[in-house]
């Protein structure tokens, strides 16, 4: 086993729907872990951490990802939304969480997942991915956009 092997990979896959339930727009894109991320999932395998929560986040801007990141560029208002559905299959863990009803029209640049953990009795939340968005998603208004994140432990292109 390598480093590559524990390194964590993944891609997130939005969805928008329009009122009437029609898929109207979709993009994929590849994320990539902060360094808070990554010190909070290592405090989670030790144990030092407990009680890990997802909400997924999404914003405006389309600015390169910096590794110190711990929330997103540009939310624009937007509130994170809790995962609601969890799966795991063979070193994969799928994340879906549902934005509810736009209030106005925005182009989606960047999605991420915050975590948070509790840590001697105290909350820590922070930024623990980030995916670029390109080109931007357009999001009208009253359209509902559903974020899916797969997450997988194991080497790139291992099967």
């Amino acid at each position: 086993m390598n480093r590559a092997d524990l390194t964590p990979h993944g891609a997130v896959h939005l969805t928008v729907l329009g009122p009437d339930g029609k898929r109207t727009a979709e993009r994929s894109g590849t994320n990539t872990v902060v360094g808070g991320g990554r010190s909070l999932l290592a405090q989670l395998l030790t144990g030092a951490a407990t009680h890990p929560q997802f909400k997924a986040t999404i914003g405006i801007e389309g600015a390169p990802t910096l590794p110190d990141l711990t929330k997103l560029l540009q939310p624009d208002g937007i509130q994170p939304q809790p995962v609601t559905e969890v799966q795991a299959k063979d070193g994969t863990i799928s994340l879906k969480a549902t934005f509810p009803a736009a209030d106005k029209d925005r182009q989606i640049a960047e999605t991420g997942l915050m975590l948070a953990c509790t840590i001697d009795a105290n909350l820590s939340e922070t930024l623990y991915n980030r995916a670029l968005v390109q080109p931007a998603l357009p999001l009208r208004s009253g359209e509902v956009l559903t974020l899916t994140w797969t997450l997988s432990f194991t080497a790139p292109g291992a099967s």
